[in-house]
Formats: C-alpha cells, sequence, structure tokens
C-alpha cells in the first residue's frame, strides 16, 4: 500500500517520496494506560522497520486527554494512543462517543472521536438507535454501526486488557462490573 502510495526506500532503506522523508508523531501518555510508553515503543519499532521515522513525544497523564481534544490545527501528532472505558454498560453511548461524527472537523472533539471518523450512515444509524425504544431495533441498529465501523477500521485496536478480580473466601457484596469496574463498596466478611 505504501508503495502504490507513491512511498518507495531510499538508500537507507527509509521510504521517501518526492524527495521528504516519511515522518510521523506518536503521542503517548505516560502512566494513564498500563504499559502505555512500551506499547508505543513497540509500534515505533514497526514503524522504523517499514521505513518510517516515527518520533515519540510523551505527555503526563494529567494532561493527555487535554492534548487529545485539541481543535485540529494545534494537534501536535499523527497518531495517538488512545483507551476508552465508559463507566456504563450501554452500546449505544460508546458508538455515538467514539464515532458520531464531530460538528465539526477543525474544531474541538464533540465527546471522543479522536480520530476525527465521518461517515454519514453510521451517523444516520446512530440517530435512529438513539430515537427508537425498542431494545431489539436498537440492537440491530448498533449491529450495522459495528460492520461498518469495522470494515472502514478508523482505529487501530492493539490490545484488551485482561482485568482479574480474586475475593478472598467468606467476603461477600463484591460487585465485579462488565465494564472493568470491581466494586468493593458493599464488601463484608
Amino acid at each position: 500500500m505504501l508503495a502504490s502510495a507513491g512511498w518507495v526506500p531510499g538508500a537507507d532503506g527509509k521510504l521517501m517520496k518526492g524527495g521528504q522523508p516519511f515522518k510521523m508523531r506518536l503521542l503517548a501518555s505516560e502512566g494513564l494506560f498500563p504499559g502505555d510508553v512500551s506499547i508505543v515503543e513497540i509500534c515505533q519499532r514497526a514503524f522504523v522497520q517499514l521505513g518510517i521515522d516515527a518520533q515519540i513525544t510523551k505527555v503526563e497523564s494529567g494532561a493527555y486527554y487535554g492534548e487529545l481534544r485539541r481543535e485540529r490545527a494545534a494537534l501536535n501528532f499523527d497518531l495517538a494512543m488512545f483507551g476508552f472505558n465508559p463507566s456504563n454498560a450501554s452500546g449505544l453511548y460508546h458508538l455515538e462517543s467514539l464515532f458520531k461524527s464531530n460538528a465539526s472537523d477543525t474544531g474541538p472533539l464533540d465527546v471522543w472521536n479522536i480520530g476525527r471518523y465521518r461517515n454519514t450512515k453510521v451517523d444516520d444509524l446512530l440517530k435512529q438507535a438513539h430515537a427508537t425504544v425498542d431494545l431489539a431495533a436498537q440492537n440491530s441498529l448498533l449491529g450495522q454501526v459495528q460492520d461498518m465501523v469495522w470494515i472502514d477500521a478508523p482505529y487501530v485496536w492493539l490490545h484488551v486488557n485482561e482485568n482479574v478480580t480474586a475475593i478472598r473466601k467468606g467476603v461477600k457484596g463484591v460487585e465485579v462490573w462488565p465494564i472493568v469496574f470491581t466494586i468493593p463498596r458493599r464488601a463484608s466478611v
């Protein structure tokens, strides 16, 4: 695909097009996601093997989401690490947050569509799903959205953390939610 787009290896093996090297800026948080710096370093090595000069910019975890949500002209990255773990089990909320088109392609993000993905068919299906109270009909619409998003591939999903929760025998009232959280507020022995 890179060759068909005009990128060819130079004498040093680095990809070139029109006399310019292929350079990419990778944005990574430090300490926001498990293994975030290690993961982006692995990605950087993979890009270097392809002949792409990939430079990493690390951002302190408290400032990271603000960095992702800037207006397009102020972005200082080409690719960014991102994790999404909403605290509810709504498929509609998840899909709208990540894949509904932002109101503006140049302004700050509406929710979490950091890749600025835009597909009017996805937007229409999400609008229909939001307007229906029939759960089966809503799930059918959301399934269609998932199929379109899967084919469009606006993100590369690198991994999903596997969280393990263990409870000592005799402890009761600990809740393990299907959205990554373990809730001990009602725990008792």
